[in-house]
C-alpha cells in the first residue's frame, strides 16, 4: 500500500503498523503528490512537476519527460556506465547495482546475487558479462543480467574504475590498486603494474592490440598485454592531469581530464594537444567522452567556478565546443554513450536521453572507450603480409585499411564471414589501422607490417 500526506509518499506491509519513506530527497515533486492512482501495473503520482509512474511499488519512478529514464527524481541514483548488450539498457548505479531495463525505462530490475550496489564499470566476454564495484569486487553474469556471481580470485579492496575484454584476455582497472588481468575467464587476477607508477586507474582502452590506461597522474601504455608499461605524457601537463576518460575514432584519440581539458594524439600517445581548455567546459571537472560520425560528446561534473551546463559537443574536431545541456538542468554528468539513435548521459540523478537527431546526427558510430566490446582479432600481428580477421561480426558492411594519417590504401564491401584474409603484401613497412564498419558502429584495430 502507497500512502500520499504532505509529508510525502510512504508505504506499508503490515497494514499501517508501520511506514517508511519512499522518497528521500526532501525537495522532490513527488513529496507534494496531490493524488495516487494504480492503472494496471502502473502506479501514477500526480504533482506539481507532472504525472509519474511506477511498476514497482513506488521503489523507481519515472518522471514525466520522455528525455529522462531514471530511478525516481531526487533519489541520487548516480549512473557510472551504461551500455546496451542485445535488446537489454544496463546502468552501472550507486545504489541498485548494474540494474537492467527491457522497456526503456518503464521498468527497472537487478539481478539476482549482486551483493555490491555500487557498480562502476562493465565487460563483455565470451557471452558473459563482468562488473567492477566500489570495493574491489568482480560479479560475472551468464544469463544477460538476471543473476550475479563474485569472482573470488580478485582479492584486491581498491574500487574497480574499469573493466575491458582483449581477445579472451580481461583487464581490470582500480583505484589505487593499479592493474589486475585474468586469462581464465575471471576466475584468477594477477596485478600487472611493471612501469606504472600511478595505480589510480581510472579508464582503460584498445587501439589495435595496444592497451592504454587513463590514471590521476597521465596516461601509460603497453603492448605486451601489460606485462610492462610506460608513460606517454609529453605536451601533458606535469601536474593534475587525472584522466577519467578515453575515446578513438579513426587515428584520433581523446583523453578527458578532470581539471586539465581534452586532448587529441593521431599519434597513439606519442604526442598530445590541447582541444580544450578548462575555461572553455566553464571550469567543469570533465568525466566523459564519446564520438560519434563527425560529433565528439563531452561530459562533466560542477565545481564552485562553473556555470549551469554540464554536456558539451563539437563538429569540428574540438577547435569549437557549442554548449549542449538543454533540458539538463546543470544535473553533473559521469557517463555518456552512443546507444542506437539515442545519446545517453549518466548522471546524478538518473539517465537523460536526447535523440542524435537533435544534434543533426543521423549516423552513429559509437567508438567510446565503454563500448568496443568487439571480438575482433587479428593473426598474425605483426604481419608480413596476409593476415586473418577472426569473429567478424555477421553485419559488417565496410573494411577499410588507412595508414596513421588516414590515407585510404583499401577497402571492401561485406566480406560475408566471420574469418577472411587480408593481403597487405604490398604495403610497406609501417603501423596500419583496419576499420570495421557496420550500421551501428566502427570498430578499430592497429596493424603492424613487417
Amino acid at each position: 500500500m502507497i500512502l500520499s500526506s504532505d509529508r510525502g509518499l510512504f508505504t506499508t506491509t503490515d497494514f499501517g503498523l508501520t511506514f517508511k519513506a519512499l522518497v528521500k530527497d526532501k525537495t522532490s515533486p513527488l513529496n507534494s503528490a496531490a493524488g495516487l492512482a494504480v492503472i494496471g501495473k502502473y502506479v501514477l503520482a500526480a504533482t506539481v512537476g507532472g504525472v509519474y509512474r511506477s511498476t514497482n511499488g513506488g521503489a523507481f519512478w519515472l518522471p514525466p519527460s520522455s528525455n529522462i529514464l531514471t530511478f525516481g527524481p531526487g533519489s541520487a541514483v548516480k549512473i557510472f556506465c551504461l551500455t546496451r548488450i542485445g535488446s537489454r539498457l544496463f546502468a552501472g548505479t550507486n545504489l541498485f547495482g548494474f540494474a537492467h531495463t527491457d522497456d526503456d525505462g518503464a521498468d527497472w530490475q537487478t539481478g539476482v546475487g549482486l551483493t555490491n550496489n555500487t557498480v562502476y564499470s562493465f565487460a563483455t566476454l565470451g557471452g558473459n558479462i563482468f562488473v567492477g564495484t566500489d570495493t574491489g569486487g568482480i560479479y560475472q553474469s551468464q544469463d544477460n543480467g538476471s543473476s550475479w556471481v563474485p569472482l573470488l580470485g580478485m582479492t584486491n579492496s581498491y574500487p574497480v574504475r574499469a573493466l575491458i575484454a582483449i581477445n579472451s584476455d580481461l583487464f581490470a582497472g582500480t583505484d589505487g590498486g593499479g592493474i589486475y588481468h585474468s586469462i581464465d575467464n575471471g576466475i584468477t587476477w594477477t596485478p600487472v603494474n611493471l612501469g606504472l607508477i600511478n595505480k589510480n586507474v581510472y579508464c582503460l582502452t584498445t587501439i589495435g592490440s595496444d592497451l592504454f590506461a587513463g590514471t590521476n597522474g597521465g596516461i601509460f601504455r603497453t603492448a605486451d598485454n601489460g606485462k610492462t608499461w610506460i608513460a606517454i605524457n609529453r605536451d601533458l601537463p606535469m601536474y593534475g592531469t587525472s584522466v577519467e576518460a578515453f575515446a578513438s575514432r579513426d587515428t584520433d584519440f581523446f583523453a578527458a581530464t578532470s581539471t586539465t581539458g581534452i586532448f587529441l594524439s593521431n599519434s597513439l600517445g606519442v604526442d598530445w594537444s590541447n582541444i580544450g581548455t578548462r575555461d572553455t567546459f566553464q571550469y567543469d571537472n570533465l568525466t566523459s567522452i564519446v564520438t560519434g560520425d563527425s560529433t565528439i560528446f563531452a561530459g562533466g561534473i560542477l565545481t564552485y567556478y562553473s556555470s549551469s551546463v554540464t554536456l558539451f559537443r563539437s563538429t569540428d574536431n574540438g577547435i569549437t565546443w557549442i554548449l549542449s545541456g538543454e533540458g539538463l538542468g546543470g544535473i553533473d554528468v559521469l557517463s555518456l554513450s552512443i546507444i542506437g539513435e539515442y545519446l545517453y548521459a549518466g548522471t546524478a540523478n538518473g539517465i537523460w536521453r536526447r535523440s542524435l537527431s537533435d544534434f543533426n546526427i543521423t549516423y552513429s558510430s559509437v567508438t567510446s572507450a565503454h563500448e568496443d566490446n568487439s571480438s575482433i582479432s587479428l593473426f598474425p600481428n605483426p604481419t608480413t603480409g596476409i593476415i586473418t580477421v577472426h569473429n567478424a561480426p555477421a553485419n559488417i558492411l565496410r573494411v577499410t585499411i588507412t595508414n596513421v594519417l588516414g590515407e585510404t590504401f583499401s577497402e571492401f564491401t561485406n566480406p560475408g564471414a566471420a574469418d577472411f584474409t587480408i593481403d597487405l603484401s604490398k604495403l610497406l613497412p609501417g603501423t596500419y589501422f583496419a576499420r570495421f564498419s557496420s550500421v551501428s558502429e566502427v570498430v578499430t584495430r592497429k596493424i603492424i607490417k613487417e
